[in-house]
């Protein structure tokens, strides 16, 4: 069930009906941008109207892999807003590289504080009575009993081991893709901050999905990628640097040798032991994974730790804007005084944030450093950007 901790945060955000226009809240990565995340735009706005906007919670320059995205943020969101999104804010770490639970607490957070009055998401079943099943499911006291139970027995296994194990015993013996299991997520968070609406869109058989994209990119260069990349968002990819993961994989591998011992932490203890038995960053990578910690929950313990912290299950306390379109220009102009986040464009605008605000952008702010230092960039690149307007 949703924590009491959690719980609490809900209450910083204070709601007001936005004004005029309905928002349909699509919280993803676009790492980067296919045909499948047009057809999930696309589809809102054909449901539910040309007077409704479609808001991008987009994760930055981290992604829940616990990697660099492949196309730094901006770059991204312009190819959000020149095919379909009407507004696309951040999703800022720690939030974008974490879990399941946390990734979909902070991205609900962020779309009900600009409004949402839905949550528009990709599903691989498209059944929003399974997915909400589920998600009542989790909400109980007798799922945290059965997770214990699960824990105990199958105490080498894996969190989506324990999972599809736990659920499967509650009767729900369907087979729940990835975006499924976010999609239970968002309805939890959602109900809880009175999103009223879910609305899976089943995803498209023959499209490839963004690691396929991303490997043909890594290897083959952006332009035999084409057919599978909307045509409004070649353009922006095809003039952009990618960020290839050979240099984070190096900063991860000396700093887990380095700087992962002795500490309070069997994860980074683990990750310090087999950096400190690799002799490559490429070979430290490949045998980082057990059948207890993905290669995921490994790498996000180590990039937490480079960074210096960030507590995803505390609510965002901020946002950041990345690209707008004249609509959604207007949509923020007629609700800025009614949304229940600050959004912030520069610098300047952290001013007004509480304490635990400026500790999150502080943190936002180092993970763009790091992005920039995979990217052979200045530390600073990232704040100088002003958002994409169309």
């Amino acid at each position: 069930m949703i924590t009491q901790k959690k719980t609490r945060h809900f209450k910083i955000l204070f709601r007001k009906k936005a004004k005029n226009m309905e928002v349909n809240a699509i919280i993803c990565e676009l790492n980067p941008m296919h045909k499948g995340h047009k057809f999930i735009f696309d589809s809102a706005r054909e449901r539910f109207g040309a007077d409704s906007v479609n808001v991008a919670v987009m994760s930055g320059n981290f992604t829940q892999r616990c990697t660099p995205a492949i196309y730094d943020k901006y770059t991204r969101a312009e190819a959000a807003v020149k095919c379909g999104a009407d507004i696309v804010v951040e999703l800022p770490f720690p939030w974008c590289s974490s879990g399941v639970e946390d990734f979909a607490f902070g991205g609900v957070t962020v779309a009900a504080g600009l409004g949402a009055s839905r949550l528009v998401f990709g599903s691989e079943t498209g059944d929003i009575d399974i997915l909400k099943q589920v998600a009542d499911v989790k909400d109980s006291h007798e799922y945290k009993d059965a997770v214990i139970k699960a824990e105990e027995s199958l105490r080498d296994s894996g969190s989506a081991v324990i999972f599809d194990t736990v659920i499967e015993s509650f009767g729900i013996t369907d087979k729940l893709g990835a975006n499924d299991k976010l999609g239970s997520e968002y309805i939890r968070y959602g109900r809880g901050l009175g999103i009223g609406e879910f609305v899976p869109i089943r995803r498209l058989g023959e499209m490839k999905s963004a690691t396929e994209l991303r490997r043909m990119i890594f290897e083959d260069g952006i332009e035999l990628a084409r057919d599978m990349i909307p045509t409004d968002a070649f353009r922006p990819f095809a003039y952009a640097e990618i960020c290839r993961e050979e240099r984070y994989r190096e900063i991860l591998f000396t700093h887990s040798r380095l700087n992962c011992r002795n500490l309070d932490s069997d994860i980074l203890a683990y990750a310090a032991k087999v950096a400190r038995e690799a002799r490559t960053h490429d070979e430290f990578v490949q045998s980082l994974p057990t059948k207890k910690y993905t290669a995921a929950r490994l790498r996000r313990e180590i990039l937490r730790h480079i960074i210096g912290g960030g507590d995803s299950t505390v609510a965002p306390r901020f946002t950041q804007l990345l690209a707008m379109n004249e609509r959604g220009r207007e949509y923020l102009s007629a609700n800025k005084k009614t949304l229940g986040l600050p959004i912030i464009t520069k610098p300047a605008d952290t001013s007004g944030l509480d304490e635990v605000g400026q500790r999150q952008y502080e943190t936002h702010k180092r993970a763009d450093e790091l992005y920039a230092l995979c990217r052979n960039e200045p530390a600073a690149e990232y704040i100088k950007k002003h958002p994409h307007v169309m």
